[in-house]
């Protein structure tokens, strides 16, 4: 499987064929480090770990169809492909995946941050007034770069052996302001669905003036009034310390530590409140 010999330059050459028929070499000046190479290689080979130092020349372009055609039913599918036509594959499509070095990818971050955007407000866009990248768009068109080369490193035997665009500085992302609705905003709001369903009127109100989380909202029951018809909904809630001293935000805290906030007017028609 390996053989050695002498080259007219007076070094040594050994030579290992991979089990694709492909041959790979090592040339020292020394006949032991070529031998020491060429039995390492043997191993390998003999265990499925042999690696072909040409496989990172794969271009980036060709890596990202292949990668693309394996993940085509992705819901981010359609999305990357927007960011690599239009951010990733003019930089890096023609480039060897061997080739792309960590300081040049942190050069490419600062690049994007110099870059406006192709489209402005669902519009294609041009001049200087059309905002720039936001560090959002920025971490997204990284995140595209670094998932090719996290599969190309997981390949078996690996395509590459590191990921130049894993962890790279990228500019930080600024919270965004919570927007409120106002109280004629919520009427409407409560309106439009109530006239759909009722039991929408209700999902959304308590969402809005009780603060329950999505998860809450979907889980409840309609509860018998034991005061009236069955049309009160009244609202259970895990307390958010859990059960205990200090354990609620207000309101009435019952025998198992949950908070019982008062009825706000809330109605479910029929059935229950969530799925």
């Amino acid at each position: 499987m390996s053989y050695i010999r002498k080259l007219p330059s007076g070094k040594w050459q050994a030579t290992v064929r991979g089990k694709d028929g492909r041959k790979h070499t090592r040339t020292d000046r020394l006949m032991s480090v070529v031998r020491s190479w060429a039995k390492d290689q043997e191993a390998r080979i003999s265990h499925g770990d042999m690696r072909d130092p040409r496989a990172g020349e794969i271009r980036v372009g060709e890596w990202y169809r292949r990668r693309s055609a394996a993940r085509a039913a992705k819901a981010s599918a359609a999305k990357n492909a927007s960011l690599w036509a239009v951010h990733c594959e003019p930089k890096w499509g023609d480039w060897p995946m061997n080739a792309v070095t960590r300081m040049e990818a942190q050069e490419w971050v600062s690049e994007l941050q110099q870059t406006r955007r192709a489209r402005h407000q669902g519009k294609p866009a041009q001049g200087e007034r059309v905002p720039l990248l936001s560090a959002e768009t920025i971490a997204a068109i990284v995140h595209v770069m670094s998932g090719l080369y996290r599969a190309a490193v997981k390949e078996h035997p690996p395509i590459v052996l590191a990921n130049p665009f894993a962890d790279l500085e990228l500019p930080p992302i600024e919270p965004r302001s919570v927007d409120f609705y106002e109280p004629d905003e919520a009427a409407a709001l409560y309106e439009a669905a109530g006239e759909i369903d009722p039991k929408w009127r209700t999902f959304i109100e308590l969402g809005t003036q009780v603060g329950l989380r999505f998860e809450e909202l979907a889980g409840l029951h309609r509860r018998d009034d034991p005061q009236g018809p069955a049309t009160v909904a009244e609202v259970e809630a895990v307390a958010p310390g859990g059960p205990g001293p200090g354990g609620h935000a207000g309101g009435d805290v019952g025998s198992h530590g949950r908070t019982r906030p008062e009825r706000s007017g809330v109605h479910v028609a029929d059935g229950r409140t969530g799925h």
